[in-house]
């Protein structure tokens, strides 16, 4: 008696509001291809921010944009930043972005600086909320002390001012 082995695929699907539920399902069955046909379209990506070449990453450690020029292996990447330096950085220890540049796999410096300024990679981060996360961040630890009592007194108006205004709204029912 002759028995066939049985290949079964764990299916991870992403549905609304609901924890990835692993689905079991027989890998050549008909049941198999009738449920990835029907249901391809309603699947969505869990990650849509990948580790790839030419994509740009934020360094906190040297703290600028760089372009991922070559993976080194799992852990580490060849990043360059678009100045004609290149450094080795830890996959933990970036920030990945949408932005992403066109270049082959170890180009070389001089192609990464071209492509940056065509892809005008300077300007584009500048404007993503990442930067000016940092730039926030940087105005923050660069206030004086009577700046920081400025600051704070501004923030009480304000409370008073919604806290007058919540008042009203609350007297009104």
């Amino acid at each position: 008696m002759h028995v066939q082995s049985l290949h079964i695929r764990a299916v991870f699907i992403r549905e609304p509001k609901n924890k990835p539920k692993p689905i079991l399902i027989l890998a050549d069955s008909l049941a198999f291809q009738t449920f990835v046909n029907r249901d391809l379209k309603s699947l969505s990506m869990v990650f849509t921010e990948f580790v790839q070449i030419g994509g740009v990453v934020y360094v906190p450690s040297l703290k600028k944009a760089c372009a991922i020029t070559n993976v080194i292996d799992l852990n580490r990447l060849l990043v360059d930043d678009g100045n004609l330096n290149r450094y080795t950085v830890s996959v933990k220890a970036i920030q990945i972005t949408d932005l992403s540049v066109k270049i082959n796999v170890g180009a070389r410096p001089g192609t990464v600086k071209k492509a940056f300024a065509a892809a005008d990679i300077a300007n584009k981060f500048a404007e993503t909320d990442l930067a000016k996360g940092i730039a926030r961040k940087n105005i923050r630890a660069n206030l004086t002390d009577f700046d920081r009592f400025k600051l704070m007194r501004l923030k009480q108006a304000r409370n008073r001012i919604v806290k007058a205004e919540l008042g009203k709204l609350r007297r009104k029912k």
